[in-house]
């Protein structure tokens, strides 16, 4: 089965949908900074105003921007009906005036390409991350170069499968885009990292905002932090780190050079052929102080029972799992009250959520009919059960592929007029089904 959900993640965000952009092309600009133009929304009064794509955004009322979340500010403090806005075009400046408020585009940073230093520490062979591989899942797609490199040499589809992230469904209360990540919820991440026999830690950057400090958490600061990556590195082992570049998703640090104050990199957000230059310092890191070598042949039968118990528990820490994860999404798709008294910045949110949620889920259900059906022979249980198993996540793949067309774009620029009653309306109609298609593979799983 072709995994159909690559090119709808090729978009990731909108972000990347500009790949081939180099900073060559806006080297006249005198300072770093500007947002890069990738599309337009339907209407959009900068678009009507002469703005065109793969222009810069490159001052709001008279401030460079330098992020998103920073234009973000710079629209609440306007206190005047319209607003002067500076984009770049082919390098020549353009001053234009638009209302105060919503602009109506998609945005990246701009793909400033570092140089990587003659005396650099790198570890070489770490291979590049690419949403067109069909790695959608950033956290296994990052190990899975960390174990050809340095493991037994599973693949992306293996450790899908045994971190048990195939089977999983995971829903945050009050809708949040980090559902899908392999570490949220039931800990996809650190079920295979343990499995694999890696001997790890995970640390987080000590008062990031990002995530509430916990006493069984291993917390850092910059310094710190930078200082471990430092000796992970030098003792061979690249670091697993979220948010390294452009979004918080998973990358592999492979190195650093001026004495750690710039890390280098592969992420699926990379502009280069080669390592990269972190943007950021990461929020969470995975630092791997060795590997002992399993037996694997055990741990696909243990994946199956793995599933059932996935499909028998409600919760995991703050996500609902399972049949009631779907049943809290359903929920949440339903609350047109919550949904249409929300702010514009709230709706697009919960727009973002739910599409990525469900496009994750569609490309993890695919993969795992493909899985189960060509690899009988990993499974010591009945194949007619396994074939029915594989049956039913193909007709869910393919039930979710039929309603992407009811779905938000993933640039989290929806409103109330691209994400419609209608569109939500059919989309609880399609979970509703899958959510009959999942009971059925819960009553199976329940023979293992």
């Amino acid at each position: 089965m072709k995994y159909f959900v690559i090119l709808i993640f090729g978009l990731s965000l909108l972000l990347v949908s500009c790949s081939t952009v180099r900073k060559e092309k806006y080297m006249e600009s005198p300072e770093k900074g500007g947002l890069l133009i990738t599309d337009f929304t339907e209407n959009s009064v900068l678009q009507n105003a002469g703005a065109q794509k793969n222009d810069i955004l490159w001052k709001y009322n008279g401030t460079i921007v330098e992020s998103v979340e920073q234009l973000g500010e710079l629209k609440k403090r306007v206190d005047t009906e319209l607003v002067e806005v500076e984009v770049l075009h082919h390098a020549e400046h353009h001053v234009l005036q638009i209302p105060a408020g919503k602009i109506g585009v998609y945005l990246m940073l701009i793909p400033w390409e570092g140089v990587i230093d003659t005396d650099a520490v790198m570890i070489k062979g770490i291979g590049k991350l690419d949403w067109s591989s069909g790695m959608d899942n950033t956290f296994l797609g990052a190990l899975e170069q960390i174990e050809k490199l340095k493991g037994q040499g599973l693949g992306y589809e293996d450790l899908m499968l045994l971190s048990g992230y195939s089977f999983r469904t995971n829903f945050f209360e009050g809708w949040c885009p980090s559902s899908p990540d392999a570490t949220c919820g039931f800990n996809a991440g650190e079920e295979i990292l343990k499995k694999l026999g890696y001997n790890y830690e995970t640390i987080h950057l000590k008062g990031d905002e990002e995530c509430t400090e916990d006493s069984l958490v291993n917390y850092m600061n910059k310094t710190e932090m930078i200082s471990v990556i430092k000796a992970s590195i030098d003792n061979g082992w690249p670091v697993l780190a979220i948010d390294l570049i452009q979004v918080p998703e998973w990358g592999v640090i492979t190195g650093y050079q001026k004495d750690g104050k710039e890390l280098l990199c592969r992420t699926y957000f990379d502009q280069a052929d080669g390592y990269e230059i972190a943007q950021n310092i990461p929020f969470a890191i995975v630092i791997i102080h060795g590997k002992k070598e399993v037996d694997l042949d055990p741990l696909y039968p243990e994946a199956l029972k793995l599933a059932k118990v996935l499909y028998e528990t409600e919760n995991y820490n703050n996500y609902t799992n399972g049949i009631h994860a779907i049943d809290t999404w359903i929920t949440h798709l339903n609350d047109e009250k919550v949904l249409m008294n929300a702010s514009p910045e709230k709706f697009a949110e919960m727009s973002l959520a739910n599409s990525y949620i469900y496009y994750s889920l569609a490309g993890a259900r695919a993969l795992t009919a493909d899985y189960l059906k060509k690899n009988k022979e990993k499974f010591d249980v009945d194949q007619d059960l396994l074939a029915e198993l594989s049956e039913i996540y193909e007709q869910e793949a393919e039930l979710l592929q039929k309603g992407f067309s009811n779905l938000a774009a993933l640039g989290g620029s929806a409103t109330p007029e691209t994400w419609t009653i209608e569109m939500r309306r059919k989309e609880l109609l399609t979970l509703d089904e899958f959510r009959n298609l999942e009971l059925r593979a819960k009553q199976l799983f329940s023979a293992f």
